[in-house]
């Protein structure tokens, strides 16, 4: 893949939507995407950013918005959001890896992932249990390159 291009999931939080300024602002990126579960606001989102409504149940059908060089995910939820641990796994486990499955498939060469500090797929507590295994998936599925992030507390 000649052109750098990105999508970026979890462009709605405070980390992701920082990606997407900083992405739309940088001339080494050509395209940059936001894969969105509603639309971004204004102030958010630049003209020259392209803002995908997709369905994080069903990402097999938005594949074409993965076919890019890099993709950044910046998903993730609390407990008290999320209702309840599976809920909570499904959004900061399972979609995770199911777009870094479906970049790779679609030829991405980097996949960012922004987890947590404390991950670790041993840990005894849930949140950093769930962190650390999808870091380790991730780390598995054979991406040119894997950034993994774990920023401390988000304010």
């Amino acid at each position: 893949m000649s052109s750098r291009s990105v999508s970026i999931l979890g462009a709605t939080g405070l980390v992701g939507s920082e990606c997407v300024r900083v992405f739309a602002e940088s001339r080494e990126f050509e395209r940059v995407s936001a894969l969105v579960r509603r639309p971004l606001p204004t102030s958010i989102a630049p003209s020259r950013v392209e803002t995908h409504i997709i369905d994080f149940d069903r990402l097999d059908a938005a594949a074409e918005h993965f076919r890019v060089s890099h993709v950044v995910c910046a998903l993730g939820t609390t407990m008290r959001k999320a209702g309840s641990r599976s809920q909570f796994r499904r959004v900061d486990h399972d979609y995770p890896l199911a777009a870094a499955r479906l970049g790779l498939r679609q030829g991405a060469q980097h996949f960012l992932l922004v987890s947590a500090l404390g991950a670790n797929a041993r840990s005894r507590i849930f949140y950093s249990r769930v962190k650390g295994e999808v870091e380790d998936a991730i780390r598995a599925l054979g991406y040119r390159c894997v950034t993994i992030v774990r920023p401390s507390l988000l304010l």
